[in-house]
């Protein structure tokens, strides 16, 4: 019963790094089967590239018996007998891995619950060791797994030297190298190494976007969710953990936080307001953070943690963390649209607490496109001052657009078309014949003349266009390259032939001192023959009728 109870304990502690090792024999050879090699298995190329390590050997294999009755101990290295003496406070004058486990109470332990084992026995060991690791081990790389050839079989200690712009340093690795015993020709023997373990460090993402749409005019909303996952902290210290979420706009971009938006959800839980702190969520400001270290320290450390605890609850660990918010965009885009993009912060190092990584998420844009008119006279092209214009959306309902003292800009919807005298929802051409719609959202609008110039005619010019967004690219290359395409349909859009076509940001619509120069040409010009008839109609009848009456005078 105590041989079978040994063996299973070396198995675990030479499989994973992770439990109690046997008394070794001392008249037993130390096993040489079973290769050199030990390979760290990474859940993405990013938890091994750029890493370094050192090594250093803690026991040998020491098998003994024939088989099918072969058996293994752990003989510890001299070099190290001291430190894990010192460490298990053994003072006797032998193996003291052997001692350790003739305690009625193992002193060293393996736990399934957390491959991390923040206040482990060996886990704690590990730690202990990780400075004599001093010699280098470089290996062979290739996709996610790292495959180091050692000098001899045994148990190995592997030390990550520093984390990387992706990835946290591992916390320091306990492995055997491959061992399988009582195998023969019908028999697949039984592993007890197999030379495979996790890579125990992490690399963390942070994503946004903005739901429904891209494209959002002045004075809307845009709707945004930030994404992560909170990070292995197990193994970290309890106290100063930090774990952080931030958001911030571009430098000059049109966008205000909106108050009293702001959601954190960690799962499927949305927390309360005393479950996290935020600084910097206002109008007025251009980022914010997210506190979760309370939160983390709260839930993954029952009662009060004593200076060097460390964590070993890890019931959060991996739960995605969803932040919603609403940003008001008060201004014009440009095509190279308004960005803002999300970071984490958190502890990349399990032996330095006061070590901190910020990983960058991709920047996500929205878009809005000015458009603007030029007014100009049909015959000279002379740019026309005093055009008065009203704009509306898909849904025919008028718009205005007013611009705060703060410089910020917003739509609104009217109940009509605004008179050529009203306060707002009237767009001007000035000196230069221009008047610019900012800030418009993709879709389909009607602009309507409802004043001429000073000296003109407004024969009721009104044209239809749409602005399609067209975004090309992600994150922050993303672009616009829109189109404006005016609505050829004869006669709800350009009836007067006065407004040129193109598919740029700027269109040009003409003016005329006279109705005698429109067009006379395709649909504009049977509807203007049909107007100029009706009015040489209703002239020959009123000189008819005059002749008759100076007729009867007479």
């Amino acid at each position: 019963m105590k041989l079978r109870k040994i063996t299973a304990m070396v198995a675990a502690i030479a499989a994973a790094g992770l439990g109690a090792v046997a008394a070794s024999s001392a008249n037993a050879a130390v096993v040489t089967v079973g290769g050199t090699t030990i390979t760290l298995n990474a859940r993405s190329a990013d938890q091994l590239t750029g890493h370094t390590f050192k090594v250093v050997k803690v026991a040998s294999y020491d098998v003994y018996g024939d088989t099918p009755n072969q058996s293994v101990t752990l003989v510890t290295e001299n070099a190290l007998k001291q430190d894990i003496a010192d460490y298990l406070k053994y003072t006797g004058s032998g193996d003291p891995l052997a001692w350790a486990q003739q305690q009625n109470q193992a002193k060293l332990d393996q736990s399934t619950a957390s491959p991390w084992l923040g206040d482990g026995a060996t886990r704690g060991l590990a730690d202990k060791l990780a400075s004599k690791a001093t010699t280098d081990a470089t290996p062979t790389i290739s996709g996610t797994t790292a495959k180091f050839t050692l000098a001899s079989p045994g148990l190995w200690l592997i030390v990550d030297q520093a984390a990387t712009g992706t990835s946290s340093k591992a916390i320091p690795i306990l492995a055997g190298t491959p061992l399988i015993l009582n195998k023969t020709n019908t028999s697949a023997g039984t592993t007890y190494s197999s030379g495979q373990i996790d890579m125990k460090n992490q690399t963390m993402t942070v994503s946004k976007s903005v739901d429904n749409n891209q494209t959002v005019p002045a004075g809307t909303d845009a709707n945004y969710t930030i994404t992560t996952t909170i990070p292995n902290y197990v193994g970290y210290k309890v106290k100063n953990y930090q774990f952080t979420v931030s958001d911030k706009f571009a430098d000059g971009a049109p966008l205000s936080y909106k108050a009293n938006t702001l959601t954190v959800k960690v799962g499927d839980q949305t927390l309360a307001d005393n479950d996290y702190t935020v600084s910097g969520f206002g109008a007025a400001s251009k980022t914010f953070t997210v506190d979760l270290s309370a939160y983390i320290q709260a839930q993954g450390f029952k009662g009060t943690p004593a200076k060097d605890s460390k964590f070993t609850d890890a019931a959060l660990v991996g739960k995605n963390v969803t932040i919603t918010y609403a940003a008001t965009v008060n201004g014009s885009t440009g095509n190279t649209g308004a960005a803002n993009s999300p970071s984490i912060t958190y502890p990349n190092d399990p032996t330095n607490s006061e070590s901190k990584q910020t990983v960058p998420g991709t920047s996500v844009k929205v878009f809005n496109f000015d458009y603007t008119l030029v007014k100009k006279d049909k015959t000279t092209g002379a740019a026309l001052e005093g055009a008065k214009f009203a704009i509306k959306n898909s849904n025919g309902q008028y718009l205005a657009y007013t611009t705060g003292k703060d410089g910020k800009g917003a739509w609104s919807t009217l109940d009509k078309q605004p008179a050529a005298d009203a306060a707002s929802g009237v767009f001007t051409t000035g000196k230069d014949g221009k008047v610019t719609f900012p800030a418009l959202d993709a879709g389909k609008y009607t602009i309507e003349e409802i004043a001429a110039p000073s000296g003109y005619v407004n024969p009721g010019v009104s044209f239809n266009f749409e602005i399609k967004a067209d975004l090309q690219g992600t994150g922050n290359s993303q672009t616009a390259n829109p189109t404006y395409e005016i609505a050829a349909d004869g006669v709800s859009s350009d009836r007067w032939g006065l407004v040129s076509n193109g598919s740029s940001a700027e269109v040009t619509v003409n003016n005329v001192k006279s109705i005698t120069q429109l067009p006379l040409t395709g649909g504009a010009g049977t509807v203007l023959f049909t107007v100029v008839a009706v009015l040489l109609i209703a002239s020959g009848a009123f000189l008819g009728i005059k002749s008759r009456r100076k007729t009867t005078i007479a």
